[in-house]
């Protein structure tokens, strides 16, 4: 397994999965390794106006093949922008956009392309919101056949606490 030579880093676009990036790419840095950063669009993606991260994509409304179209395409452009902001100086940075179940998508992916390691953020939910929304995190921790790397980030609302000053 080691050294890595191909890491798939996942993203949702929130601010949560990119604090991940930081440790993806200092791995791939040290690693020499190549980066393959992934989301996942849900197999009937919402329109603009129903959730995030979309809503502030400025798609207007089209036909449903269009918009799907136009989705991946915004969303393909955005991962080359994340790509070049915080993965230059690794081996490379490929972008991919899968379609279904996150996890599913990014075991499967990981398979396709011989990742070494996984990299992804866990949101901090807990209680209602973890059973409701469930944990991509977990399920591909279980079901990936290649070593996961969770970075954990604080809770969706809560600031990291600031350290108390020198004594």
């Amino acid at each position: 397994m080691l050294p890595f030579r191909t890491i798939l880093v996942a993203t949702d676009f929130s601010s949560e999965s990119v604090q991940a990036f930081a440790t993806a790419r200092a791995i791939a840095v040290g690693t020499a390794s190549r980066v393959v950063l992934m989301h996942v669009l849900p197999d009937e993606p919402p329109t603009p106006w129903e959730i995030p991260p979309y809503v502030d994509f400025g798609l207007s409304v089209v036909p449903a093949a269009e918009y799907l179209g136009k989705l991946r395409a915004e969303v393909s452009r955005r991962l080359e922008t994340l790509a070049a902001e915080h993965f230059a100086g690794t081996a490379g940075c490929e972008v991919r956009v899968g379609v279904g179940d996150p996890a599913r998508e990014l075991v499967r992916a990981s398979e396709g392309i011989g990742a070494d390691l996984i990299v992804l953020a866990t949101h901090g939910w807990a209680g209602w919101r973890k059973l409701v929304f469930g944990s991509v995190a977990e399920r591909v921790l279980r079901e990936a056949a290649c070593p996961v790397l969770v970075v954990k980030c604080a809770a969706r609302g809560v600031e990291s606490p600031t350290p108390p000053p020198p004594a």
